[in-house]
């Protein structure tokens, strides 16, 4: 998140302002050791505040925007999110000039337990990334698991990228599954992480500890990342393997429903279910 800020600052410079210097960069920087990290980055631009911007448009991380959402709200500067989720971003009282064009994570929490009471599935685990994304995803799918009567089995956290943290967190999965007691066992599982770092890692110990395949599922929230999967170098698996076992998670992500099935849906709602998944379809590039 700070690295963040620090690039906003850095554009700034690049854009020709002065006061936005290498210098400025490194203190914000070191200011996450600080007792008042925030104060002190303030107090190096009190002298430029004519530089300040009148809007930030970003950022596309919850963990990136709550810091720079902090830092904007000193000088009442806006924050428009596109792509940051967390409900936490959502409190006024901590982030009062923060504003986002895409739904916050409770959309999603919900989709998951609609799906968990439509196929009957009264318990799930959750597998998230120790982040404000992940425990943003986290509190809202156990609020409306609780609303539904949908048990939390298990809530597990590991550091994104880390393969000593995930076989940490995998092992710990399968030990609630085989060997716990009947009330905190589940089968579905729901990951809140993205990427190629992680992924790979969640795939090879969820092998490893039989975790994947017939009898289990996966659901997975804002997947990113593996339309461009590579082979690399040291990688844990190779791309085919990561493709023969991605290909059964189920996904989860809000879209923008067009303009023309909004006004479908509030004009005529005798309108059929094939004509509104038809325009669903049409919008995401696929055909129904």
């Amino acid at each position: 998140g700070l690295s963040a800020a620090a690039a906003i600052f850095q554009w700034k410079a690049l854009a020709g302002a002065t006061g936005y210097t290498d210098d400025a960069c490194s203190a914000l920087k070191n200011s996450a050791n600080a007792s008042k990290g925030v104060p002190d980055v303030r107090a190096k631009y009190e002298a430029h505040k004519w530089l300040y911007p009148d809007a930030i448009v970003g950022c596309a991380r919850s963990d990136a925007a709550t810091i720079v959402s902090t830092i904007a709200s000193l000088d009442a500067v806006p924050l428009m999110g596109f792509a940051a989720t967390s409900s936490d971003l959502a409190d006024k009282n901590r982030y009062p000039y923060f504003s986002r064009t895409n739904p916050g994570s409770s959309v999603d929490a919900r989709a998951v337990t609609g799906l968990a009471k439509h196929f009957g599935w009264t318990s799930l685990n959750i597998i998230a990334v120790d982040s404000t994304f992940g425990s943003g995803y986290t509190s809202d799918i156990s609020s409306w698991a609780s609303k539904d009567g949908i048990m939390v089995a298990n809530s597990l956290k590991f550091i994104d990228g880390d393969q000593e943290s995930i076989k940490s967190g995998m092992a710990a999965l399968s030990e609630a599954v085989y060997n716990s007691s009947a009330p905190t066992r589940s089968h579905i599982n729901v990951l809140l992480a993205n990427g190629q770092d992680t992924l790979q890692y969640i795939i090879k110990y969820g092998l490893e500890y039989q975790l994947l395949g017939t009898g289990f599922v996966w659901i997975q929230i804002k997947a990113s990342g593996v339309d461009s999967w590579n082979d690399r170098e040291g990688d844990a698996i190779s791309s085919a393997v990561f493709r023969q076992h991605y290909a059964g998670f189920i996904n989860i992500a809000g879209v923008q429903m067009p303009t023309t099935l909004t006004s479908v849906l509030a004009n005529d709602p005798a309108t059929s279910s094939k004509a509104m998944s038809n325009q669903v379809m049409e919008a995401a590039g696929a055909s129904y």
